[in-house]
């Protein structure tokens, strides 16, 4: 099994719905439904994992370059991690 990690391109955006809605059927989120995929003030890592075209997993970060502009705790830089599907 050959499962590639890249980076999230816009023509995944169906894909990324799809898989994310999905891995909320039989969870207490089932009723958590994008239409289409976030979009973030701040930079970020976003991640797709594709198998035969198809995508199975994700991870979207959104990571600070300047203190309390994402984390509201603590000190020193920090991320969120808004989506992750594994």
């Amino acid at each position: 099994m050959d499962i590639e990690i890249r980076s999230y391109r816009k023509e995944d955006e169906t894909r990324w719905v799809r898989c994310r809605v999905l891995s909320f059927l039989d969870t207490a989120y089932y009723d958590n439904v994008l239409r289409e995929k976030e979009k973030y003030e701040n930079s970020t890592i976003e991640l797709v994992a594709v198998y035969e075209n198809q995508i199975v997993g994700l991870i979207d970060i959104e990571y600070e370059l300047e203190e309390r502009t994402v984390c509201s705790r603590g000190t020193g830089l920090g991320g969120m991690i808004w989506h992750i599907v594994p």
